[in-house]
């Protein structure tokens, strides 16, 4: 397992994919170099598992990114990458991952999630991955018998298939309501989805990653390749109790939960948020920094929020998007943060309608299915 120490040197990115490197584990992985932040440019070198690769040994265009140690339990879309990098601006690109780093919005972000700021960042070089097709997969952290696999072509940008894979059997459960018919655009194969998941075994086994936490892993497809791994969520057992039943036009149901509660559930107050635009406000507005809240979400957010948004005490993170969309940068971010995550597809516009800011939301979670009920500040239930 990589030690704090190990991940302090050169931060998850760089400190994952040079394991995978190293060790020889038979996982595809773009050929890489680094650079460590107290190295010069010209002292970069990587290795291909047999040989030492040096910036001239790779294809152009090449992927720049940073590597923070806060990259491990945070950082999301902190650290800038930069693409479709050729020979001419690689130090440009490093120089200004480096003074990124000294913003006052990262110093920002470091004090909301109780991160050390630090402005030495590494640096990962590498071929840029040629897969149309990128995704993320994780296992669930209370079944252990499920993988959750989301993928997009990049090409397309809407259209996103989701597997799980349950007792070695896949179950497609992305639907086109529209349409009221499954459909993959991306055209990946049953073999291929065998392939990701006999991936993300192999890296659980390895004793790269610490057993104790499920991650969340990056990759590409066609062809398959291994992008970076971050811990998600501690393994948690379910709890034994059971979910009651609704009792309310406005208590949901769903399967898709991440967290435990006691069994008499939780309460907390929530604030709505629908689009990109209003989290930004949201971002800048009165949040709470101590007190906990719940935020529910009706809006997958396409582009990354901003680094200096603070999530404050986050309890609970509601959304109700489709099958597909829980792993996107901007959603896992929320999903990190907040003790308890919950998705399900029913908290639509009607639900809008009825629920102001501000009231209360109750979560009953054994960590397999949940109870969600909606309540005014004067309601107990």
């Amino acid at each position: 397992m990589l030690s704090e120490l190990v991940i302090n040197a050169g931060g998850s990115k760089l400190e994952i994919t040079r394991a995978i490197i190293e060790t020889g584990l038979d996982i595809p992985v773009p050929r890489s170099i680094w650079k460590y932040s107290h190295q010069d440019f010209s002292s970069a070198t990587g290795s291909d598992g047999v040989r030492i690769l040096k910036l001239r040994d790779l294809e152009y265009p090449l992927i720049i990114r940073g590597s923070h140690p806060n990259d491990y339990h945070g950082f999301i879309d902190v650290v800038s990458t930069f693409r479709d990098v050729s020979p001419s601006n690689v130090e440009q690109k490093i120089l200004m991952i480096e003074q990124a780093l000294l913003r006052d919005d990262v110093k920002y972000h470091c004090d909301d999630w109780n991160q050390e700021p630090s402005p030495e960042v590494h640096i990962l070089i590498q071929e840029q991955s040629r897969s149309p097709i990128i995704g993320s997969m994780m296992r669930h952290p209370h079944d252990k018998s499920i993988i959750m696999v989301e993928y997009a072509d990049i090409r397309l940008r809407d259209h996103i298939r989701f597997h799980f894979r349950e007792h070695n059997s896949f179950a497609l459960i992305y639907q086109d309501e529209r349409k009221n018919r499954y459909y993959d655009r991306c055209n990946i194969s049953q073999s291929e989805i065998d392939e990701l998941v006999e991936m993300y075994e192999k890296l659980e086994k390895s004793g790269i990653l610490n057993p104790e936490w499920t991650h969340q892993v990056e990759f590409g497809l066609k062809p398959l390749l291994f992008f970076q791994a971050r811990p998600f969520k501690k393994y948690q057992a379910p709890a034994n109790f059971e979910i009651p039943k609704n009792n309310s036009d406005i208590d949901l149901q769903t399967n898709c939960v991440f967290g435990i509660t006691p069994e008499e559930g939780i309460k907390v107050p929530y604030s709505q948020l629908f689009t990109l635009p209003e989290m930004r406000r949201f971002s800048t507005g009165d949040i709470p920094r101590s007190e906990p809240y719940a935020i529910v979400l009706g809006d997958n957010p396409q582009e990354p929020l901003e680094t200096s948004q603070r999530l404050g005490n986050l309890k609970m993170i509601i959304t109700g998007l489709g099958a597909g969309q829980i792993q996107s940068h901007s959603i896992y971010r929320f999903m990190k943060k907040a003790d308890y995550s919950v998705n399900c597809s029913e908290l639509n516009s009607r639900f809008w309608r009825i629920l102001d800011k501000n009231d209360r939301v109750r979560l009953i979670s054994n960590g397999l299915e949940e109870l969600i009920s909606f309540m005014k500040n004067n309601e107990e239930r």
